[in-house]
């Protein structure tokens, strides 16, 4: 039996290393030891293309992108060794676009989890380069779990 893919909802991660940190060194460290925070908001938008990816398989369109990314606050800090992990989830859906939720968290080293961000993510199906209906309702990302 083939399994069918979850179109409602992704998971991404990642664990942070050298690369993935601030350009600032820390005076006491000689090191980058933080999380540089573009890296979540690309991460974040990844994260949320992988949904919109497979909320529209199927639809006759040529691609999904994104238009919004909604406001961002860090709440945490992540650091070297931290694995950090994005939960994305279709959260509405409109005559061409989808709103999904991302939601970050970071597992520390000693593995304690905290939240870090919630944001949100718009993306809008394109067909010869215009937005284009995708058909798309509840039902339809319900059946294909």
């Amino acid at each position: 039996m083939k399994k069918k893919v979850n179109k409602k909802e992704a998971v991404h991660s990642f664990t942070v290393m050298p690369r993935d940190c601030n350009y600032n060194l820390d005076k006491k460290t000689n090191s980058n030891r933080i999380l540089f925070g573009g890296k979540i908001l690309y991460d974040l938008d990844f994260a949320a293309a992988k949904v919109a990816r497979r909320a529209t398989y199927g639809v006759d369109c040529d691609m999904v992108v994104t238009v919004k990314i909604g406001e961002t606050i860090l709440k945490k800090p992540a650091f070297i060794g931290d694995i950090i992990t994005y939960t994305a989830t279709v959260k509405a859906i409109g005559k061409t676009s989808l709103q999904i939720l991302v939601k970050v968290t970071r597992e520390s080293v000693e593995g304690d989890i905290e939240d870090m961000c919630t944001s949100s993510a718009t993306f809008v199906t394109i067909k010869n380069m215009k937005s284009h209906p995708h058909g798309l309702d509840w039902k339809i990302l319900e059946d294909e779990v």
